[in-house]
């Protein structure tokens, strides 16, 4: 049997890693352990730890990393933290493998802690590019502190050998995130309405924007912009609170400013199977998020982003671009809205991110790869 320790910090991660979690519980030579951190925690972003009970999952360890700040320092802080609560927890549990997915300062103080605690570390969503924020320097720093690498594309799977890994343990598996959107249920609007208490109209906007982790300084004037455009279409506009990072705070004053109006309807957090429902029904998705560019095109939904958080990023033929400035976010919601050309090439575009079967594969994997040879041939080839 081994033992794998999986770690989630946000409600979209752990959106992501749930259908992988669920195949692990389900197998017969591999051991869960959730270490859940970060936004989880945290009150003022909805303790979506509640949402990973409520799907019956066992929390081996709780690590309060999260600093009530929008300094680009308390990230900092939170990281040392971290370090320290997951080693604690690391080598309390001694996994034989540690698992994270993306980019985050949770993923990696797991990964360096489960380095120093002697854990093989496997990271999902490895190799991408997306060169707005710190995300671009955590990603290819996890992916040198890891050994089995789990990429979402080809493109990226590449790029994780260009890195220097040894391509023996770079695998092309998809997203795991799309196992669980092709497979939910398709909820009516009677039984959304339900389960968020307000009317589901005809029409209506997503709206998920973050700030940008090196620029967090403007994240409350993007958010303003985007919020003035969206007003002028007189659509009704269901916004996500935005995570946690250095920004999100001055965000968050900004959304309040608005909230009270009869057009926009704010939700802390949504269950992944409610919020991948919105987005099947959605006129389309505004903002900054990666589900606009990663599930999205499962649904064929048009998508505006906004600004450089995913510049770089591979994607299909339903986003289009727009700069953090009202004009432009008019423009492009525009197009998005009313130009057929645009929304027929969005519901035919094929996924770059894979085929619903990457826990599968996935977990095929960490069953019977050879761990100690993962460890001895971590190595340059240069």
């Amino acid at each position: 049997m081994r033992h794998v320790a999986i770690i989630t910090g946000t409600r979209a991660e752990y959106g992501i890693l749930k259908p992988l979690i669920e195949h692990i519980e389900a197998s017969d030579s591999l051991q869960g352990h959730l270490l859940v951190g970060g936004m989880h925690l945290a009150p003022e972003f909805g303790s979506t730890i509640n949402q990973i009970l409520a799907d019956g999952f066992r929390i081996d360890a709780r690590i309060d990393m999260l600093f009530s700040s929008d300094a680009r320092a308390a990230m900092g802080k939170g990281l040392g933290i971290g370090i320290y609560g997951f080693t604690q927890e690391i080598e309390r549990l001694a996994p034989d493998i540690v698992m994270v997915l993306g980019d985050r300062v949770e993923m990696f103080a797991g990964a360096a802690a489960g380095l120093c605690c002697g854990a093989t570390i496997a990271h999902i969503h490895g190799g991408e590019v997306t060169q707005g924020g710190l995300d671009e320097y955590m990603r290819h720093a996890i992916t040198k502190l890891s050994h089995l690498h789990f990429a979402a594309t080809e493109k990226s799977k590449e790029r994780i050998i260009r890195l220097g890994e040894n391509p023996e343990f770079v695998f092309c598996v998809g997203t795991p995130g799309l196992d669980a959107i092709l497979q939910f249920p398709q909820l009516s609007d009677a039984e959304l309405s339900q389960r968020l208490m307000i009317p589901i109209p005809e029409r209506f906007l997503l709206l998920v924007q973050h700030p940008i982790s090196t620029h967090p300084q403007t994240a409350a004037d993007e958010m303003r912009e985007t919020l003035s455009a969206l007003k002028e279409f007189s659509i009704p506009v269901f916004l996500f609170y935005p995570n946690s990072d250095a920004g999100s705070r001055e965000m968050l004053a900004v959304i309040r400013e608005y909230e009270t109006e009869e057009w926009i309807h704010t939700f802390v957090n949504v269950s992944r199977d409610i919020y991948c429902n919105l987005l099947r029904r959605a006129t389309a998705l505004i903002g900054n998020t990666s589900s606009g560019i990663i599930d999205a095109p499962a649904y064929g939904a048009p998508v505006v982003n906004i600004g450089e958080r995913q510049k770089g990023r591979e994607r299909g033929e339903n986003v289009i671009d727009a700069q953090p400035q009202r004009e432009s976010i008019k423009q492009a919601v525009h197009t998005a809205l009313f130009d057929e050309a645009f929304r027929q090439r969005a519901r035919t575009t094929r996924n770059p991110y894979g085929d619903g079967r990457a826990s599968e594969r996935i977990g095929r994997i960490l069953e019977s790869v050879d761990l100690e040879k993962a460890w001895r041939e971590k190595r340059l080839p240069w």
